[in-house]
Formats: structure tokens, C-alpha cells, sequence
């Protein structure tokens, strides 16, 4: 009889034991993950805004459209829809991208989104939501990758994107239209808001490397070293270049 008693309560110790240490190793396994947040400046002057006379399609686009440079907070010098990624120093490639594409559409004399980011081997479909033919033509540093011609109802057109690094793509017929496709091999990116901020997804610790790019600003690459647990706050400050994209 003591001999069951004791089974009884060895097992109701047991099953006690694995329900209250089931959030405990939650907790555990939360910790070992850390984070990446900082916020990137710019401390030059504002930015201008270029106005492009309009010569085809004013029904729809108008007779001008201002286009600004890019996009500052004058209160903090925050820079926004900067690119940040991560990638740990061993990683070799991230895992395959997924099946679905990037859209790009063509809606009301703008590529939307305008700025965006995919996987290195990833697909990009492009679409045409207005009623008038639009060109699209895709460089990299000023150098011409590719371009696809969208007349008006035209099914959407995919191609895939086989190299790293800020791509914009522009109308040929409308050249206010731009948008800027940043592709990556890192599993880990996100974008500045419009105060400069970023968070990143939370990762395991170990080290990496940071790397920050707007297209007409001068790259950085950091190394972060991450601890279990540990938020890393950057202050990143990012200078202008003459260059292309």
C-alpha cells in the first residue's frame, strides 16, 4: 500500500514538474535570442525636390510631378526607407527564396511600392494598373539590366533578379517613376521608418555583419557581435556619394 502511495506521488510530482518547468524553458529559450535596433542619420541639408515636366498622358499624370530626393526628418536628421540587413559570418546562402514574387505595379503614374526589398534568386512580376503603356527599365549603378514593355491590359511580366544590391527600376516614358528594389543574400532585413529607426528580427547570439544602404549614400558594413539576451543599439550616421544606384 505505501509502495502505490508512493508511485501516486511520484507520479503526480513528475507531471507537476513538467507543467511548471514548460514555461520556464520558454523563458529560457526567449533569452538566448538577441536584437539589433539603432536609428541612421544624416546631417547634411535637406532634400531638394526635383520637378519633371510631364509629355505624355497629362489627362492622367498631369503637366508636372515633384519628386523628392529622398526622405528626412527635419526634427531628428532620421533617414528614412534605409536598408538594413544582417547575415551571420558563417552563413555561406540563405535558405532558397520563396515562391512568391515581388509585385511591382504601375498605378496612377507611380510604381508602387517604391521601395521594396527581395532574395537574391527571387522573382519580380510587374504589373500594369493604368490604362496607357508604361516601359519599365531595371539598372544597377547606372548599368541597364533588363526592361519589359507593359501596354495597357498587358498580363504581368516576371523576371528574377540573379545579383545582390540596390536595383531601381524606372519608366522609360514617364521618368518620374521610380522605385528601388533592394536584393540581398541575408535571411535577416528590415527599413528605416520615418524617423530613421529600425528594429530587426530577434536572433541567435553570435557574429554578423550589418550592412546599411540607400541608394545615393555611401554604404556601411558593421560587425555585430551579439550576446544571449543583449539589445545592441546603433547610432549610424551615413554620408552622400556622387555615384549612381
Amino acid at each position: 500500500m505505501y509502495l502505490r502511495h508512493f508511485g501516486v506521488l511520484a507520479l503526480a510530482l513528475f507531471i507537476f514538474s513538467l507543467i511548471s518547468g514548460t514555461p520556464q524553458s520558454n523563458a529560457e529559450a526567449k533569452e538566448e535570442k538577441g536584437t539589433v535596433t539603432g536609428t541612421v542619420r544624416f546631417s547634411g541639408p535637406m532634400p531638394l525636390k526635383r520637378t519633371y515636366s510631364v509629355n505624355v498622358n497629362q489627362e492622367a499624370c498631369g503637366t508636372t510631378v515633384e519628386v523628392e530626393e529622398f526622405s528626412l526628418n527635419s526634427q531628428n536628421s532620421g533617414l528614412k526607407d534605409v536598408f538594413i540587413s544582417l547575415k551571420g559570418k558563417r552563413d555561406e546562402a540563405v535558405s532558397l527564396p520563396p515562391a512568391e514574387s515581388v509585385i511591382l505595379d504601375n498605378l496612377n503614374c507611380r510604381i508602387d511600392p517604391p521601395v521594396t526589398a527581395m532574395r537574391v534568386g527571387q522573382f519580380v512580376t510587374l504589373k500594369n494598373s493604368d490604362p496607357f503603356l508604361h516601359s519599365i527599365q531595371f539598372l544597377a549603378k547606372d548599368r541597364f539590366l533588363f526592361d519589359a514593355a507593359l501596354p495597357k491590359g498587358a498580363t504581368p511580366v516576371k523576371r528574377k533578379i540573379d545579383q545582390t544590391g540596390p536595383i531601381l527600376a524606372r519608366c522609360a516614358i514617364h521618368p518620374f517613376m521610380q522605385s528601388t528594389i533592394y536584393v540581398t543574400d541575408a535571411a535577416i532585413y528590415a527599413f528605416t521608418d520615418r524617423n530613421g529607426s529600425f528594429q530587426l528580427p530577434p536572433v541567435a547570439p553570435g557574429k554578423y555583419i550589418l550592412r546599411v544602404l540607400h541608394r545615393g549614400f555611401k554604404p556601411i558594413e558593421k560587425e555585430v557581435d551579439l550576446q544571449a539576451g543583449q539589445t545592441i543599439n546603433l547610432r549610424l550616421d551615413v554620408e552622400r556619394t556622387n555615384e549612381g544606384s
